[in-house]
């Protein structure tokens, strides 16, 4: 029975010690971060955007990668205002190939009324000059020197790193058969 309780205590304490997961960073086609599948025209412009969430905490930073498809072009980034945006080495690709987002606050996250619900930290524009079939957005770690494969967070209080569980967008671009332009050739073939 010691043993057992030995065994438990152990567990316990290991438990304790390993990182745990403090909240999600997620892809989203809307600013609320609850629309994360959408279909857009091809050659259209569209919002990507990098919303975090499910954090019980007092947040100022956030680290991660962002990973488009290739077809996907980037116009423009814009990063939650107030904020600096430190790219990986540099780099003016920002978010692309890794970026530490310094919130310039304290943002509370929480279940709380007095708190945000969701942060949205980037807003990428995007379009896509090919077709596209249910493609992927997905974060990763920022690839400098932490060694995570998943994005970050620091913390107010303790200013310390905790790691955040990344959910994927899904996507189609396709061109739109109401459009004009499909209907006025569809015209051309139906007399």
């Amino acid at each position: 029975m010691k043993s057992l309780r030995l065994i438990g205590f152990v567990l316990l304490v290991s438990l304790m010690a390993s990182p745990a997961i403090a909240g999600n960073l997620g892809i989203f086609f809307d600013t609320a971060g609850t629309v994360d599948n959408m279909f857009f025209e091809r050659g259209v412009p569209f919002n990507v955007h990098v919303v975090l969430y499910s954090t019980n905490d007092a947040v100022n930073a956030v680290e991660y990668k962002l990973n488009l498809p290739p077809e996907v072009v980037v116009l423009q980034q814009n990063y939650l205002t107030g904020s600096l945006a430190f790219p990986y080495l540099g780099q003016s690709e920002g978010a692309t190939v890794g970026v530490r987002v310094g919130l310039g606050d304290c943002f509370f996250m929480g279940p709380d009324a007095w708190q945000d619900q969701v942060l949205v930290v980037e807003t990428v524009m995007c379009y896509s000059p090919v077709d596209i079939s249910n493609a992927s957005i997905t974060l990763s770690g920022f690839p400098g020197d932490n060694g995570d494969v998943v994005p970050r967070y620091a913390d107010c209080q303790e200013n310390l790193a905790h790691q955040l569980v990344a959910t994927p967008g899904t996507f189609s671009v396709a061109v739109d058969a109401d459009s004009p332009s499909w209907g006025s050739v569809k015209a051309l073939f139906s007399e």
